[in-house]
């Protein structure tokens, strides 16, 4: 289908100048149709789509595609207790305690889970054939650890996610004009997925408190009540670091001007 020639490209944004608008020139000199243009975020008379409006015509545009752009690693989540609370209200017991938790993409887009879900195989090949990376849109972790527990101690797991962000840019192109334009793009659209090889998981071992002898072993009879006081690390060790999403400028829906 032959489109009319977009009007003189605007000037690129100034933090840096996206791949997906390269490989949308190189592909429209190709095919001899169109001399492409910059993509530009909609002025006052422009009607700009909302995200969740754009991105849910990727099945239906005729071409859409993630460009990735960035991987960032090294991103750990908040400490935060998995599973339950073990608790030994009788003389010296070996326990098990089995853990397991699970992880979902999220994105820093203004859409749906439904439409997300939808995207991620995109995200996924691009991601993969420009780090060389293979990314699980879902990761369950499940462990079991072994160990004794004295009288009126308890034990819990604490861990702290690792993280990773996918950062790119959406291009669509359609048969006919949407929302006044052929080509789209969605920009600085990011992926959080997590990283089985980062973050970390510790046991805690220590008395229970009276409360807790009360409630677990129905007793105030705390004699004998264990001492020790342990954290140990399965994996890694305790961090903090931020797992926020980057800030990026001129994200969300930008357009390619065409001459009518």
């Amino acid at each position: 289908m032959s489109h009319p020639v977009p009007s003189q490209p605007v000037s690129p944004r100034p933090h840096r100048v996206r791949r997906g608008a390269v490989l949308l020139g190189a592909a429209l000199t190709a095919a001899s149709a169109l001399v492409a243009g910059i993509p530009t975020t909609a002025g006052a008379a422009d009607s700009l789509p909302t995200e969740e409006e754009l991105l849910s015509q990727c099945g239906r545009a005729d071409y859409c595609q993630f460009h990735a752009q960035s991987l960032t690693g090294g991103l750990v989540g908040e400490k935060h207790q998995v599973g339950g609370a073990a608790y030994n209200c009788g003389g010296t017991v070996h326990r098990k305690l089995t853990w397991s938790e699970t992880t979902s993409a999220t994105t820093n887009a203004s859409i749906s889970s439904t439409v997300a879900a939808g995207l991620w195989q995109s995200i996924s090949v691009s991601a993969s054939a420009t780090f060389g990376k293979t990314l699980e849109k879902s990761h369950t972790t499940k462990v079991t650890v072994d160990f004794n527990m004295e009288p009126y101690s308890k034990m819990t797991i604490t861990r702290g996610t690792g993280y990773q962000i996918i950062e790119g840019d959406w291009e669509l192109h359609f048969g006919k004009r949407f929302h006044g334009h052929y080509y789209w793009y969605d920009n600085g659209y990011q992926t959080k997925v997590e990283d089985p090889d980062n973050g970390w998981e510790a046991y805690n071992y220590g008395p229970m408190t009276d409360a807790e002898v009360k409630s677990h072993c129905n007793t105030t009879n705390t004699k004998g009540r264990t001492r020790t006081t342990v954290t140990h690390y399965l994996r890694g060790l305790e961090s903090n670091r931020n797992d926020q999403w980057d800030y990026v400028r001129d994200r969300g829906p930008a357009y390619v001007r065409s001459s009518s």
